[in-house]
């Protein structure tokens, strides 16, 4: 039955999720015809409570969102995003380096991090000053607060971009490589391109869904960017860490280049 996905190191990049199958005896081929047929049912069922799992864990992002006030909404969902990635791994008995929670190099890592803060810096200062010459309305408000800026950057790592990259990326982009591995060739790049694709597009939609504002799916391009950091190092310490200074470094850029207070 396949279990966890590993990394390939004849691969190109760095991380490539394979299948890996438990060697076993060779048994007679009426026990292994109900053998496969067992493993079959019980392998379904699991994909199916485990898709479950996953809405029931967007459905509450969505309730939690609405329902509840800005002083607990923070602390819940970050543990809903959590809990759910963590039962979800443990339903199709992965490990937690599969969900990213391992170091992996710390070399590579800050050298992509650098390579993904001075690109997506670049373009957004770039962006920025057009919109202000330009006197058009900037689509995503950002307003860092003025006291207590140090928890406030703090919480950005914590509460928003550890929980949000274990579930967005360590289990969902995870889960749709691994299983797109099935379908497609071993050594094909499709699997793990569509997976950056997918999970950046449900991070997006979970995001403007939240906050009720379709300017959020811009959300989606540094869901690329995540998800290709994520696959390159195979730990979620860089997709973090760049989500963090991502989300502080554009709170503090939009309220000095438009002028935001």
């Amino acid at each position: 039955m396949p279990g966890t996905c590993d990394a390939d190191e004849k691969s190109p990049i760095s991380l490539r999720r394979n299948l890996r199958y438990p060697v076993v005896g060779t048994p007679a081929p009426g026990c292994l015809f109900w053998k496969v047929v067992i493993e079959s049912k019980l392998r379904n069922k699991a994909v199916v409570f485990e898709l479950l799992l996953v809405f029931v864990v967007a459905g509450c992002l969505l309730a939690l969102s609405s329902g509840l006030g800005r002083a607990t909404s923070p602390v819940i969902v970050p543990l809903v995003l959590v809990l759910g990635s963590l039962l979800a791994n443990f339903v199709h008995r992965g490990r937690l380096a599969d969900l990213g929670l391992c170091w992996g190099s710390w070399s590579e890592g800050l050298r992509l991090l650098a390579l993904a803060c001075i690109g997506s810096f670049f373009l957004l200062f770039v962006c920025l000053w057009g919109y202000r010459l330009l006197d058009m309305r900037w689509p995503l408000s950002a307003k860092p607060p003025t006291d207590k800026r140090l928890w406030w950057m703090l919480f950005q790592f914590t509460h928003v971009a550890f929980p949000e990259e274990l579930f967005f990326r360590g289990y969902v982009q995870t889960r749709i490589g691994c299983l797109g591995r099935i379908i497609c060739s071993k050594n094909s790049l499709f699997p793990q391109v569509f997976a950056i694709i997918a999970a950046a597009f449900v991070f997006a939609l979970i995001h403007a869904l939240m906050w009720k504002n379709a300017a959020c799916m811009l959300t989606f391009f540094p869901g690329l960017v995540l998800g290709w950091l994520f696959l390159q190092t195979g730990s979620l310490l860089t997709p973090v860490l760049f989500h963090g200074i991502a989300n502080i470094g554009y709170g503090m850029m939009v309220v000095r280049i438009l002028g935001w207070h």
